[in-house]
């Protein structure tokens, strides 16, 4: 009897294991299906992205221009000069000059 009631019960364990394990599937199918269209649709996927949604006109525009003003000052020189003064400091490290390239000032 002990065999029966083993073997019955090992099934029906199996069964319950398998109806958990598609239930789990269909979970995290549902979760990334649900993920993937929230990604979509702030990325204006559906017509519009999310962020002009909730913020006043015209901040993107003020946001853009205070990034360009922040890089303008973190690098105030034109694109020519910093080519320069960069290419200088790797032809310094180019000839294995590395304190030359980095001063005790700078570090």
């Amino acid at each position: 009897m002990s065999f029966i009631s083993g073997t019955v019960g090992a099934i029906l364990g199996a069964q319950s294991q398998n109806a958990a394990n598609k239930a789990n599937l269909a979970n995290a199918q549902a979760t990334n299906a649900l993920n993937l269209r929230m990604f979509q649709d702030s990325r204006g996927a559906s017509g519009s992205a999310v962020l002009p949604e909730y913020l006043d006109a015209g901040t993107e525009r003020l946001l853009a221009a205070k990034a360009a003003s922040a890089a303008q000052a973190l690098f105030p020189n034109d694109p020519q000069a910093q080519l320069a003064h960069y290419q200088a400091i790797v032809d310094q490290l180019d000839a294995g000059d590395v304190r030359a390239a980095f001063p005790a000032e700078s570090r």
